[in-house]
């Protein structure tokens, strides 16, 4: 799905109920500034049934500026959660990894669905170092044309 802030991910799982008693559960996350879940209230599981959970995530570009070097240095809490590499050949990658909570209010436990995000940023190349237009006389139109290619598996926008 996309919208005017960026682009929506969305992740599904099922959550079972195989014992003989309803199950009240809430979920939790702990950084909501770009993941969302459904359903956002506290939700019972009936006996020997299914619950489908959507998992969300808001892909924009304070998401994007979030991971960038300097931002990450002065947030020690988010940098723990995340790895950076980058190379020639595959440009920026960044490996986040959340974590979502099911907290069952019955009895006060709780069971982890790890979260495990990737973002690939492209390593775009262009077939020239400039565009030369020459000696251009007052309304005169000139056209060149360069190549602009994307060197990885990242989809790109321009």
């Amino acid at each position: 799905a996309e919208n005017r802030r960026g682009r929506v991910y969305s992740q599904s799982l099922n959550l079972l109920n195989i014992r003989q008693c309803t199950i009240p559960f809430e979920l939790s996350i702990s950084d909501q500034s770009f993941l969302s879940f459904e359903p956002a209230s506290v939700t019972t599981l009936v006996p020997q049934a299914k619950a489908n959970v959507q998992c969300h995530l808001h892909l924009t570009q304070d998401l994007i500026d979030r991971f960038q070097n300097q931002n990450l240095e002065n947030n020690p809490a988010l940098a723990s959660k995340v790895q950076v590499k980058t190379t020639a050949e595959q440009g920026r990658r960044v490996r986040w990894r959340e974590q979502l909570a099911v907290k069952f209010t019955q009895n006060e436990m709780e069971q982890v669905v790890p979260i495990d995000i990737r973002l690939y940023y492209p390593v775009l190349t262009v077939n020239t170092d400039r565009i030369d237009f020459g000696t251009c006389f007052l309304e005169q139109t000139r056209q060149r044309e360069f190549s602009l290619k994307n060197l990885t598996c990242s989809s790109s926008a321009w």
